[in-house]
């Protein structure tokens, strides 16, 4: 009974957030394209392009200009735009596959998040030329990575569902 409890919430909290996050873009983006058309190549770009729009929506939905003023501030707008790409992957995945699929893959893509932030972290401020550590802009890099992985699969699962008609 519980873990059927726990499903329904965890499914209504993950509908309410795509909801959410699909709200926001439909307002700023409310032109439909007609993907049909597109050769593979068109397709790949535009997936690219969109995937850019919804990073550039992320940016100025969660940019605090006050929290630029300290590294921890940044992170913290850095941590918020990369839950809301995590939203738009989160999008796709549902759109595009399977329930059991979608619940591997919203694992897997935590586990890339988690795995890029670790290496970036020790490659960019743990590694052996920083003596200790290289200081706190140091850290920021690695959340910057893991956008720019999420921004990457977003495109490919873009790609994905707009090829093999997903929409």
């Amino acid at each position: 009974m519980k873990k059927v409890l726990l499903g329904l919430l965890f499914c209504n909290i993950m509908i309410f957030s795509i909801n959410t996050f699909a709200k926001g873009l439909e307002e700023k983006n409310p032109d439909k394209i007609d993907f049909a058309h597109m050769d593979k190549q068109e397709l790949h770009a535009y997936a690219e392009k969109r995937a850019q729009e919804i990073d550039d929506y992320c940016t100025k939905k969660c940019m605090n200009d006050k929290d630029q003023e300290t590294t921890a501030g940044m992170a913290k707008n850095a941590y918020a735009m990369n839950e809301c790409m995590f939203d738009a992957v989160k999008a796709e995945i549902l759109k595009g596959f399977n329930e059991e699929q979608q619940q591997e893959m919203l694992e897997v893509v935590k586990q890339l998040r988690t795995y890029t932030y670790k290496f970036s972290e020790i490659y960019f401020n743990a590694n052996k030329y920083c003596y200790g550590r290289c200081g706190t802009m140091a850290a920021l890099f690695p959340i910057a990575d893991e956008g720019i992985m999420m921004r990457d699969l977003l495109a490919r699962l873009l790609f994905l569902n707009w090829h093999k008609g997903g929409y």
